[in-house]
């Protein structure tokens, strides 16, 4: 391994793991890290080699690395995601996406075609935003109050958006997992990545993708409405809708099971690339 590679692996924190001939990187959304995969990597590990990571300013990456200006837009996330990949030398690996890492996965498919065979979302959203017609579940001034109270206290942040994104009432540890892994982040890393989420638009990116997408969505997520599913189903090239049964916004932490269920369903039938 280069140096260059070693550098990428130390940075991004790199963890391979697993056996099988089917690669499937998996990435993380806004406030966690690679442990945010912890359920599903038992049940996936026997049959595919398993690549994690963290984002920049998250988990155990090499905070000496934030560039606030390189990661001011998803698209300097979705350049390391490609120096993932290209550092392991992966050919067309799976991306499975939760959150915010679909669109960084379109963006680093669009940015370098062919990198990935297959792009397995899981409640992506290319624009949060409503927009006319477009129903992304929030207005403008909802992003800014949101926002607003990042900045003033992150701490109070952190629990509400928790037990709002997790749902699961009935199971409140799920909630209390998800506060410690907002509260584990540098505030102000979490600011600037939440800002190039919430405000982006990547609709046009979207429609534009040729590389095959299914999209897995839970049937009642309080951040990604199910107008979000519908509108990638109807504008992208190559989109198949999957609806877990499951609530929250992170069914990979309260329904791992069916979460892997309908994975490898997906992957045994995976389209081919053209």
């Amino acid at each position: 391994m280069t140096g260059g590679s070693r550098n990428i692996m130390r940075r991004n924190n790199v963890v391979v793991l697993g056996t099988g001939s089917q690669t499937i990187v998996l990435a993380h959304g806004l406030g966690c890290d690679q442990r945010i995969w912890h359920k599903v990597v038992p049940l996936l590990s026997a049959d595919y080699r398993l690549v994690l990571f963290d984002y920049v300013g998250a988990g155990e990456s090499d905070l000496s690395q934030y560039n606030e200006a390189k990661y001011k837009t998803l698209r300097g996330y979705a350049d390391d995601l490609l120096d993932v990949v290209e550092c392991l030398n992966l050919d067309q690996p799976y991306l499975l996406s939760h959150s915010a890492s679909g669109s960084i996965g379109v963006l680093a498919e669009q940015a370098a075609p062919g990198t990935f065979r297959h792009l397995l979302m899981v409640s992506p959203s290319p624009r949060y935003i409503n927009d006319g017609a477009y129903q992304g579940g929030f207005e403008r001034s909802d992003i800014d109050a949101l926002l607003e109270l990042m900045e003033e206290n992150y701490f109070q942040w952190a629990n509400v958006m928790a037990a709002t994104a997790m749902k699961n009432e009935q199971r409140p540890e799920l909630a209390e997992r998800l506060v410690r892994s907002f509260q584990q982040a540098r505030p102000d890393i979490m600011l600037n990545f939440a800002r190039a989420i919430l405000y982006s638009d990547y609709r046009a990116e979207y429609a534009e993708l040729a590389c095959p997408v299914s999209v897995m969505q839970a049937a009642d997520d309080a951040i990604v409405p199910p107008a979000v599913s519908d509108y990638l189903v109807g504008t992208m090239q190559k989109c198949e809708l999957y609806t877990l049964d499951a609530q929250g916004h992170y069914p990979q932490l309260s329904h791992p099971a069916e979460v892997v269920t309908l994975l490898r369903k997906i992957l045994n039938a995976a389209l081919p690339r053209p």
